[in-house]
């Protein structure tokens, strides 16, 4: 005899760990029946698993009868609540389940849009624009009102969770009990051992619901955060870094929790600015006393043993000893490969932590960049716009804030149900640095190149101007005119939910031909480039920051070079930077020391 598999439970059951008649789970649980009801041990498998969804079913009818004739705030109250009860609507048949949830759907937009009276079940005006299923439902669960109608819905429906969690924790409880009878490695028995979760939800639900004063969430967080360093990681190029870093914060490009897209149209070199900050950000890591951390970039496009060369981290080359911290995943167009990647890495940490008895968080990705992020695309997205602003959603709510439930609500993979694991504790307080790439449109017309004695030619569209009305920098015939985030491909989600938005721009980003200099070096014609910054929450303190763009000297790819802080480095101006050896290299600043018994929790 087998369980239902509704978590990914299915194992076998000794005569002797059972009560006689069928899984207890359908009776004492299920049904509320005794626990030893005589029943036949021939029930089919498949009886017992309509037993869960059809309490669950009647269930969801009985406590959403109940916001009829209701405000609009219970009705959304009680939709959202059974919405987050994630265990009870992954029992139910898939069909169910989409119907369900469109029907939520329709009581959540009516409430919204309600503002005078109640909401009637029997006039939702916006129901014509679903299907049959959808009306078939909620006709149901109309019918249920005055007849099933709890008097407290949220206790009741609470009832109803409970149920499920117990369910969870016997299915988990007798499939570790049936690989100790088929005699399991330890490594797997282990594995069954952590989906087994506490027979009650009382002690999340409390957690959850916890109102805290502002006065409260303060204290929690100079709790949390007593005694830590307050990361921040720099992309090696100083100017860069000084933009955006605040009087009283430690340099650097990007702290965990931030979500900062770079943009640029095509070839002002995303990927290039990638091959200068992936290094130096790898390099900080260590500096910060991070030497396990992890740092992952996504990639949609080029080969990955191609961006390791661009990083110079491949074989023999300057950066090979920093590749064990760096992840890089041709990730496709899949926003589920972007889910299960970093999965894969909380389940290594968790390994990590238990054999070297150290914090999980130790082994943890610190950083993720994803080039490029309107790229992602699953085959369920309405269209391009869609898809980029779930992908902006999955990056900002799930991974930034390094939540599982978000990472699943955006990704459609649920961590418990990959790795077959509870989500590992330690986690509540780490966060995650997020470097997103964004294509602009394209844009070909009479504009795009500057020409002086062109009609109506403004020098505003191909420079920043100063208080003075002159141009920040030289602008020549031919140099290609500025972007800016309103052009940006996909949808507007992406730059709102940025905490920082650069935008990259060359004067000559196309067909500028490589030359030889007089020391034999290889460099571009025109190198002529610079950092926009276009939009930061807390501000930044320079306007735009310029670069230089140039072979690398001791790579084959292009980059991003800081050479105004080069030469102030060479001329001693520049003060607590590290010192590198060939232009190109990371500048980074120096660290504390970072005391690991001050991080002490007591």
């Amino acid at each position: 005899m087998s369980h239902p598999d509704y978590w990914g439970y299915n194992p076998p059951v000794s005569k002797d760990l059972a009560p006689p008649g069928p899984d207890p789970v359908d009776q004492d649980v299920l049904l509320c029946e005794d626990e030893h009801a005589d029943q036949s041990a021939e029930t089919p498998v498949k009886s017992k698993g309509s037993l869960l969804q059809s309490r669950i079913k009647a269930g969801i009818r009985s406590t959403l009868s109940s916001v009829h004739q209701r405000d609009a705030e219970h009705a959304m109250h009680l939709v959202k609540r059974i919405e987050s009860s994630t265990k009870v609507m992954s029992a139910l048949p898939k069909d169910y389940r989409s119907t369900i949830t469109t029907v939520m759907e329709v009581i959540l937009h009516e409430a919204s849009v309600l503002s005078v009276g109640t909401l009637d079940l029997t006039d939702l005006p916006v129901l014509s624009e679903y299907d049959d299923e959808v009306t078939e439902e909620i006709k149901a669960i109309h019918g249920e009102c005055g007849v099933s109608t709890p008097r407290d819905p949220h206790a009741f429906w609470q009832d109803i969770v409970e149920s499920v969690q117990r369910a969870h924790t016997r299915y988990a409880a007798l499939d570790l009990a049936g690989g100790i009878d088929a005699k399991n490695s330890v490594k797997t028995l282990m594995e069954k051992f952590r989906k087994i979760e506490p027979p009650t939800s009382v002690k999340a639900l409390s957690r959850v619901r916890a109102a805290k004063t502002a006065r409260e969430v303060s204290e929690t967080q100079r709790a949390v955060r007593s005694g830590k360093t307050q990361y921040r990681f720099s992309s090696g190029m100083p100017t860069l870094d000084l933009g955006y870093t605040g009087s009283d914060e430690e340099k650097g490009f990007i702290s965990p929790g931030n979500f900062i897209v770079v943009m640029g149209p095509t070839g002002t070199g995303k990927s290039s600015f990638a091959n200068s900050i992936v290094p130096a950000i790898q390099m900080d890591l260590k500096n910060w006393g991070l030497t396990d951390a992890m740092q992952v970039l996504f990639h949609t496009e080029e080969e990955s043993i191609d961006k390791l060369k661009g990083f110079r981290m491949d074989i023999g080359q300057k950066y090979h000893d920093l590749a064990d911290n760096l992840v890089v995943d041709a990730c496709g167009t899949s926003r589920r490969r972007l889910a299960e990647t970093l999965y894969d890495l909380v389940i290594r940490a968790d390994e990590l932590s238990r054999t070297a008895k150290r914090p999980i968080t130790e082994y943890l990705p610190y950083v993720v960049q994803i080039d490029y992020i309107q790229s992602i695309q699953e085959p369920g997205d309405k269209d391009p716009a869609t898809a980029s602003a779930i992908t902006a959603e999955f990056f900002l709510r799930g991974v930034c804030s390094w939540n599982p439930d978000e990472m699943f609500k955006f990704s459609g993979v649920d961590f418990r149900e990959y790795a077959g694991m509870a989500w590992p504790k330690g986690m509540e307080h780490h966060r995650v640095a997020v470097v997103a790439y964004a294509q602009l449109v394209k844009v070909d017309d009479a504009t795009l190149y500057y020409q002086k004695n062109r009609r109506g030619v403004q020098l505003s569209d191909y420079a920043l101007l100063g208080d003075s009305d002159e141009p920040l920098w030289d602008v020549q015939e031919g140099d290609l005119r500025l972007f800016g985030k309103n052009q940006m491909r996909g949808s507007g989600i992406i730059a709102q939910n940025a905490h920082a938005i650069i935008i990259l721009h060359r004067s000559v980003p196309y067909n500028n031909q490589a030359v030889t200099g007089e020391n034999g070096e290889t460099h571009l014609a025109d190198t002529r480039a610079r950092i926009l910054f276009d939009k930061s929450r807390s501000g930044s303190r320079l306007v735009y920051a310029p670069m230089r763009f140039d072979v690398q000297v001791n790579g084959n790819r292009a980059q991003y070079f800081d050479e105004i802080a080069e030469k102030a480095l060479a001329a001693g101006k520049l003060k607590d930077i590290e010192p590198c050896q060939d232009p190109g290299d990371p500048m980074l600043p120096k660290r504390p020391h970072r005391d690991k018994l001050g991080e002490a929790s007591y």
